[in-house]
């Protein structure tokens, strides 16, 4: 019989890096000849659960306005939301094999850790606590240690809450193999446990362009001429959107809001049209890890812009580390904005360096499943 393995990862219809990731990790473990079956799962505790006064509470008084506004924005666009997310779900469906059950910290199936060989978890920001509210399930504690296995999963934080320090590094501790995908990641793990994880790519990397462009759709909004592409996950300040318009208007390139409700025909759109829509680009305009990830991919030039959230700047250290992994870090927009040429950007070497860490992520895996 097949070897078996569960994939535990945040099943998210709203982010197309989270469902890309999932394909990608469940491709990569075929290859390696194992089936795979990826574990549907929600945190015990939603914060749809909680009151209005635990999530006042739980946000600080300079975060209530933009809060108040996301909800507000939220519900005028709630239908194209739900359009936005069936686009998703039909895409997890047709190409993501999933579990018929849902896992949460107080409901595990009966002799689960039995029916897989190993379980995975990851990559997305599966530790982070501000997401998944130190989950117990993201940590496969369910599962026989021997079977425990971490695949480039991000915290999205630099320091874990003292709070969730104690269990996060009995977790922790208790993974027979571990890794991460940024290297202050490492450090939280090393400074918690004792114990060396291995940095590793993505696995949206780990899959090349021909392989993702078999799944790409084009999407019947895509503009016939060139475009130029944003999608940010944070806010866009004014002087970033100025210089974008700049570019636009004088490469005479037309403007594809991915992200924005306000742009409605290109927001619905599901992970097969937004692996074609940045491979099309002219340009690709992004705060977004992702974004980054399959621009890189898909040869695609691209800039790298601050996210902004609750008014603060701010770069993750996962997108240091990819664009210093790639040789890339004169894609910040602080030097892009300085060239004389914004759309000539060099591809050659990333070849060479994703075929690297490819051999890194399955020598760490075949190691791990020893």
């Amino acid at each position: 019989m097949d070897k078996k393995i569960g994939i535990v990862t945040i099943i998210d219809y709203n982010n197309y890096g989270n469902r890309l990731q999932n394909y990608a990790s469940q491709q990569v473990l075929k290859k390696l000849g194992y089936e795979t079956v990826t574990l549907k799962n929600e945190v015990a505790v939603s914060k749809q659960d909680k009151s209005l006064s635990e999530k006042i509470r739980d946000k600080k008084v300079t975060k209530l306005p933009s809060a108040v506004i996301k909800k507000i924005q939220y519900e005028m666009n709630k239908e194209f939301h739900k359009l936005r997310k069936e686009c998703f779900i039909g895409f997890t469906n047709e190409n993501i094999a999933t579990s018929d059950y849902v896992l949460s910290d107080n409901r595990i199936p009966e002799g689960l850790s039995d029916r897989f060989d190993y379980f995975i978890t990851g990559s997305d920001q599966v530790w982070n606590p501000r997401y998944r509210l130190g989950s117990s399930v993201d940590f496969l504690t369910f599962a026989d240690k021997e079977k425990r296995v971490a695949l480039s999963p991000s915290f999205g934080i630099s320091e874990i809450p003292a709070k969730f320090q104690p269990s996060y590094k009995e977790w922790l501790s208790d993974f027979k193999a571990l890794s991460v995908r940024e290297e202050s990641g490492a450090k939280i793990i090393k400074e918690l446990t004792g114990r060396d994880a291995e940095v590793l790519v993505d696995p949206t990397l780990l899959l090349d362009k021909k392989e993702w462009l078999e799944i790409a759709r084009e999407s019947p909004v895509k503009p016939k001429g060139k475009y130029l592409l944003t999608y940010f996950l944070g806010n866009i300040r004014k002087a970033d959107r100025a210089w974008i318009d700049k570019v636009a208007k004088q490469n005479h390139l037309e403007i594809v809001n991915l992200a924005d409700p306000k742009d409605r025909d290109c927001f619905i759109t599901g992970p097969s049209e937004f692996i074609d829509y940045i491979a099309s680009a002219s340009l690709v305009c992004t705060d977004s890890f992702h974004g980054s990830i399959f621009s890189i991919l898909m040869e695609t030039p691209f800039v790298v812009f601050e996210r902004t959230e609750n008014s603060k700047i701010q770069i993750g250290s996962r997108m240091v580390t990819l664009l210093k992994t790639m040789r890339l870090e004169d894609r910040h927009f602080n030097a892009v904005s300085k060239q004389a040429d914004v759309f000539q950007m060099e591809f050659a070497h990333t070849g060479d360096i994703i075929s690297k860490e490819k051999k890194r992520v399955e020598d760490y895996l075949t190691k791990a499943f020893r």
